[in-house]
């Protein structure tokens, strides 16, 4: 798990990598799932301010929410129009119990299992309950989101996966697509790289902090080849994400 500041400065380089391919665009649309405390703030006030943002800000947990609203203060107000959103994404629309360490917000997940894949489970853990959507509700029947973004960035804490098929399944357009790489979900990720066959994917693989590579994907073997030959290098469990950019 890492720490905040290696967050901030790694999703640094794929939100200018997906930036640099619409840099003459005036008007940029974002939707943000899972915002946590705002690193999206730092990382496009650093862009050229000739751009305005229009940033949906989706995120479920209560304290970080509370965070990321404050963040927005004058100096993004000048180039950003944001809208907030204090719920979470599921494949059902209901109330469900969400789990996070209680003294770190960085993880709040709906999958309990992500607990043990972080070694967290015999932390004290908070059992939070939180209204949750599905993607179809957001777009059809809540009007909080739009069938087109510029981009879209999904950190779900174990559900960026489901989370991209329901976009997709919902013929939520975009030009550039972000999630986290679960090595796990193998055929998710293949439905996915399948049905997004006018993108092309790109794999941004890390040890913690330390960039192991960037790679162009051009078919559905490559993720797992590259993960396998970088695996076998580092200690940690490797991390990393994909981003799909539009060929159009």
């Amino acid at each position: 798990l890492s720490s905040n500041k290696n967050q901030k400065i790694i999703e640094h380089m794929e939100i200018d990598f997906m930036l640099s391919r619409i840099h003459s665009e005036k008007k940029i649309k974002i939707l943000e799932i899972g915002s946590h405390k705002g690193e999206l703030f730092n990382i496009v006030s650093n862009n050229n301010f000739s751009q305005k943002f229009n940033i949906t800000f989706i995120e479920p947990n209560p304290k970080s929410f509370k965070i990321l609203k404050k963040k927005y203060q004058l100096k993004y107000k000048k180039f950003i129009k944001a809208t907030f959103y204090n719920f979470g994404i599921g494949n059902k629309d209901g109330i469900f119990t969400y789990y996070s360490p209680s003294k770190n917000t960085t993880l709040f997940t709906l999958k309990k299992e992500n607990l043990e894949k972080l070694n967290l489970q015999n932390e004290n853990i908070d059992e939070i309950e939180i209204k949750t959507y599905t993607i179809e509700t957001l777009l059809k029947k809540k009007n909080y989101i739009s069938n087109y973004f510029d981009i879209i960035k999904i950190d779900a804490e174990g559900s960026d996966y489901d989370i991209a098929l329901q976009l997709i399944n919902n013929k939520v357009n975009f030009k550039s697509l972000m999630f986290e790489l679960d090595t796990a979900s193998t055929d998710i990720l293949f439905d996915i790289i399948n049905k997004l066959e006018n993108y092309t994917p790109y794999v941004f693989l890390r040890d913690g902090i330390k960039t192991l590579t960037i790679e162009k994907i051009n078919n559905y073997k490559d993720v797992w080849e590259l993960v396998n030959f970088y695996q076998k290098q580092i200690l940690n469990d490797i991390a990393g994400n994909i981003v799909f950019v539009s060929n159009e």
